[in-house]
């Protein structure tokens, strides 16, 4: 037996109503014991050499279980087509959003708050010019 596109009838999703009411369960509603919050303190410049990062405020944070930089991670690069991505910036970022360290705590709060105590001293280099 052929079926044809024209002639087939569509199926309801499974997960339509839940979806346009409302309670759908998504990935960030689920909460489970001892569960930690990470934040990704990121590169507010374009283009620049990390002169100095300091974590220790963040790590001193009561409520703070980790604070990663990319001495605490394998220098290993990846990518799609170019392995040119590191896991966190170490000695230079090239966009803004660029990740540098990354915040695990107790609560988004608190991870937000250590995010405030971690200091980066940039000296900014040229950005490629906007072509267009």
């Amino acid at each position: 037996m052929k079926i044809s596109r024209s002639s087939a009838t569509p199926l309801p999703r499974l997960d339509g109503p839940d979806s346009v009411t409302g309670r759908a369960i998504y990935t960030v509603d689920v909460a489970l014991p001892e569960m930690l919050h990470v934040k990704l303190f990121r590169s507010a410049v374009p283009h620049a050499k990390i002169r100095r990062l300091d974590v220790s405020r963040a790590r001193a944070l009561n409520g703070v279980a980790a604070v990663l930089t990319a001495d605490d991670v394998p220098a290993k690069r990846f990518g799609f087509g170019v392995q040119d991505e590191q896991l966190l910036a170490d000695d230079k970022v090239r966009y803004v959003g660029d990740v540098i360290a990354a915040v695990a705590a107790v609560d988004e709060t608190t991870a937000e708050q250590a995010l405030d105590l971690i200091e980066c001293d940039y000296a900014e280099l040229p950005a490629a010019p906007h072509f267009g």
